[in-house]
């Protein structure tokens, strides 16, 4: 099973950023800013409501945290439109008469 790459776009003042659906593990999210790309670093939702509890204010973002398995949280809200590039496991595909190898 190898790692994946995908971009994302990533909306400014939105603090909520959607993952990809096959998504299986997170292992890295680097975003695109001024001077060229910076990666984030997790943490948990309560550091980043302890670090960042302003959500309408904006910054260059240098956090995320899981919501659920599908939403990171952003800490600082981004301020800009920019991507994301995240490197991730994918789910393998289900052996059925449609898909009979999954490699």
């Amino acid at each position: 099973m190898g790692f994946r790459f995908t971009e994302i776009s990533v909306s400014a003042s939105i603090r909520t950023l959607a993952l990809p659906s096959d998504l299986l593990v997170l292992k890295s999210i680097q975003v695109c800013a001024t001077g060229g790309w910076t990666t984030l670093l997790e943490q948990n939702n309560e550091f980043l409501t302890a670090y960042w509890p302003d959500y309408t204010s904006c910054a260059p973002t240098k956090y995320y945290a899981p919501k659920d398995n599908a939403t990171i949280f952003l800490a600082p809200t981004p301020p800009t439109n920019s991507t994301a590039l995240i490197e991730y496991i994918p789910q393998v595909t289900i052996l059925s008469s449609a898909a009979p190898t999954n490699y």
